[in-house]
């Protein structure tokens, strides 16, 4: 196994414990600009290519090295971005809209602490893009994405910004 395949095996097998891993897209096309991890991945597609017949274990080895080498990228950089702490604000926002939406999103925080993890939040824009919604379901409501209802009309506590103060109905 030459070198580029080992090291784009590495942080493959590194990760494949974990179910799901973020990857920066942004940092892994900046480090193809910059040639390391397009290099690689020029060879080890080169030399995926000389072999007329290869096996399966030799066509899961390099697609393992290819996801590493993208997993590599993606998450060096974007660590190296992320490093440093952000403040933490001491003090409400000014703007009483966000100060609702925050106070929303703490319920479902509170919830969370008092051993009702099991509640799924899923906001956006009404259709107008006017109004900033928050519904509020339990986990068995919700779709593969993790946040979206399955059904709408069972077991949905919704928030709007149109309704100011008045939380929940």
């Amino acid at each position: 196994m030459d070198r580029e395949f080992l090291i784009g095996n590495e942080p493959y097998c590194a990760r494949r414990g974990q179910s799901l891993v973020t990857v920066d897209v942004n940092a892994f096309d900046r480090s193809i600009i910059s040639g390391e991890v397009g290099h690689a991945l020029f060879q080890l597609a080169d030399q995926y290519s000389r072999h007329e017949m290869p096996d399966g274990k030799m066509t899961a080895g390099f697609q393992r090295a290819m996801a590493g080498w993208i997993l590599k990228a993606g998450m060096e950089l974007a660590a190296d971005e992320t490093a440093s702490a952000l403040p933490i604000s001491l003090v409400p926002p000014d703007d009483a809209h966000i100060r609702r939406f925050l106070r929303v999103l703490s319920v479902v925080a509170e919830l969370h602490k008092a051993g009702y993890q099991r509640l799924r939040v899923a906001t956006g824009m009404s259709p107008s893009g006017c109004h900033w919604r928050c519904y509020i379901t339990p986990m068995d409501n919700v779709r593969q994405n993790g946040w979206e209802p399955i059904d709408w009309d069972r077991d949905v506590v919704g928030y709007s910004s149109g309704n100011d103060y008045r939380y929940f109905g």
